[in-house]
């Protein structure tokens, strides 16, 4: 799990249509020796000792966010095992989605299984379309960037709202404690990040006039949201994406989307209706 979120920024580029410079340009397309039920996480997967375990996951999910109205009663888009789910819109029009997946994907999930649609609503699997190992070039190394983005501004110091790594290694202090998204939107931009707020595994955000900070107003943008993604679709709509990672969720580890609309302060909040 170590290279998740590096796999998953080089997958949202190409699905955004980022081309690779040592590459030709192009859609993205599945590849030639495809086969039915090939891939890991795709049809014909195998059943092996961690499905197991996702199956005992969902029926352990009672969906209390849905009951007490904090999300709507959202649906899996598939009934696969997928973690961080991803949705872009490519340089073709059609809607890509991605996400950590694997025959164990809590072990490792280095390759790209990727799903394509025309309407958010039936998806054609395309396969296994990339790799660190065999298609990367400067995916491999580890990089980080050295400018910081500055600090929080009125941070929330209550240890319920956060991960209890956060409350002993950075006082509650930051945003989140992992699953970092970055958008733009009416001159604002939005950095989430996954954390653990009164129990639920939720997608916590905060706004700022500059891309390096402040950021303020950390809230809780959407109950057991986690660390995923967010877009805006071809109508102009806005959607987190979504997999549920506790209890409180209404299923386990499956590929979801859930409205999103912004108050007049610019904060986050599931669409209600």
């Amino acid at each position: 799990m170590q290279r998740k979120w590096l796999w998953l920024a080089a997958a949202a580029a190409v699905m955004a249509g980022a081309q690779d410079p040592q590459r030709p340009p192009g859609p993205v397309v599945a590849p030639a020796n495809l086969k039915p039920g090939s891939g890991i996480s795709g049809p014909g997967a195998t059943p092996n000792d961690s499905r197991a375990r996702w199956v005992a996951l969902n029926r352990g999910a009672t969906g209390s966010v849905v009951k007490l109205g904090l999300i709507p009663d959202i649906k899996p888009l598939m009934d696969i095992q997928m973690r961080d789910t991803v949705i872009r819109v490519g340089g073709d029009g059609m809607y890509y989605l991605t996400g950590s997946t694997g025959e164990d994907i809590w072990d490792h999930n280095d390759d790209v299984e990727l799903w394509r649609s025309a309407d958010l609503k039936k998806w054609d699997y395309l396969g296994l379309v990339w790799s660190i190992e065999k298609d990367g070039t400067w995916e491999r190394p580890w990089r980080w960037y050295r400018k910081p983005v500055r600090a929080l501004l009125e941070p929330d110091t209550n240890p319920a709202h956060h991960a209890d790594t956060c409350g002993s290694r950075r006082q509650c202090s930051d945003i989140g404690h992992e699953g970092a998204c970055l958008f733009k939107r009416n001159g604002k931009y939005y950095l989430t990040a996954a954390d653990t707020y009164e129990g639920r595994y939720s997608s916590m955000a905060a706004l700022s006039d500059h891309i390096y900070g402040p950021y303020k107003w950390r809230h809780e943008a959407v109950p057991s949201g986690g660390g995923t993604d967010y877009f805006q679709d071809k109508q102009g709509n806005w959607w987190d994406c979504f997999f549920g990672n506790d209890n409180q969720a209404p299923f386990r580890e499956k590929p979801a989307m859930v409205a999103i609309e912004f108050d007049k302060d610019g904060k986050i909040h599931p669409v209600r209706r």
